[in-house]
């Protein structure tokens, strides 16, 4: 079976915080998922981030849930406030 790759934008503010210290946030979601997670550097003239993720299928869902609830954590405890669905939004 063949890997798949999803793509995911997050909103240049979260991307620090979704990586952590040392890159520990986003080494844990990697080892939680099992799925390769990768954040590029911002397109010129873009601060947005773009989250590659390469696995299975579930791994795909899984590490897309671990984000998704780093963003919602993230924002429930800080006073950023964005739309989260707009901020780990395929495209």
């Amino acid at each position: 079976m063949h890997p798949q790759r999803k793509c995911l934008n997050v909103v240049f503010q979260l991307a620090g915080l979704i990586i952590g210290k040392g890159g520990s946030r986003i080494k844990e979601i990697r080892q939680q998922s099992g799925a390769s997670v990768s954040i590029a550097d911002p397109d010129e003239g873009s601060d947005d981030r773009i989250i590659t993720i390469v696995g299975t299928n579930d791994q795909i869902h899984c590490a897309q849930y671990l984000l998704q609830m780093r963003c919602v954590s993230v924002l429930s405890s800080s006073a950023l406030s964005f739309n989260v669905e707009f901020i780990c939004n395929d495209f």
